[in-house]
């Protein structure tokens, strides 16, 4: 018998729902902070400090240059590579201490399985970081399926904006959308926990379903502009709403 003709594609999903990691789909618990500082510490001793330092919703490359700007007197940029290999080794250490947030879990599993819906990452860790943490609270199972169609991580782009684009341009290429194209692209959703989240998702005209489980809290989430604010993600029912609405054809 012939062999049965193959998909050339696969088919595009209707809608990619791209979550953030810090405080959306992980508590960190303090662990980047700690990390933090423990690289600085080992390098330039006391005279390092992250006393002060927000980084909620910022890429590490900026959160890097936000250290090495307060710490121009140490040249903390000339030591880069240090730093990092530093700060990535007290991370694991502390990985431990990180938690998958309630919900975040199964509400991936129930998006996994809702048609027309694929899943990404968009993430101001680096990608190292980023799979580590997913690895240490069992959001990705070592060895088993990688839920996440598209990764979009911190080192990637200069900004989180900037990220989104990539996100969207990485799922279509993978499959192979450029060269057949034979349905429409995905419509895209932001799942995440900061203003800035808001933010990138607003500057591409993507709907934004904010979780108050990261230091911003829902009354200041909805101020930035959010479409949907949510205490967490443990009710999966605002976030599918969002999802449904966003691959109804237009």
């Amino acid at each position: 018998m012939p062999e049965a003709a193959r998909d050339p594609a696969p088919r595009l999903a209707r809608v990619l729902v791209l979550f953030d990691i810090d405080g959306t789909l992980v508590r960190p618990n303090g662990a980047g902070r700690r990390a933090l500082l423990a690289a600085g510490s080992a390098l330039f001793g006391d005279a390092f400090s992250v006393d002060g330092l927000d980084p909620s919703g910022k890429l590490d490359p900026a959160i890097f240059e936000e250290l090495a700007a307060r710490h121009a007197h140490l040249d903390l940029r000339a030591r880069a590579s240090e730093f990092a290999a530093l700060y990535l080794a007290a991370l694991r250490r502390e990985a431990h201490r990180m938690r998958p947030l309630p919900g975040a879990a199964a509400v991936l599993a129930r998006l996994a399985a809702e048609p027309g819906v694929a899943l990404g990452i968009l993430t101001g860790n680096v990608s190292e970081v980023a799979a580590m943490k997913l690895a240490v609270t069992g959001l990705v199972r070592p060895g088993g399926p990688d839920p996440f169609a598209v990764r979009a991580c911190g080192e990637e782009a200069a900004t989180r904006p900037e990220l989104v684009a990539l996100a969207r341009s990485r799922y279509l290429d993978g499959r192979g959308a450029a060269a057949g194209g034979r349905t429409a692209a995905p419509a895209l959703l932001l799942v995440g926990d900061s203003p800035r989240d808001v933010d990138a998702g607003h500057a591409h005209g993507i709907p934004v379903l904010a979780v108050a489980t990261g230091r911003w809290s829902a009354e200041a989430l909805r101020e930035a502009g959010a479409d949907r604010v949510a205490a967490d993600l443990r009710d999966p029912e605002p976030l599918l709403a969002l999802a449904r609405a966003a691959g109804k054809p237009t």
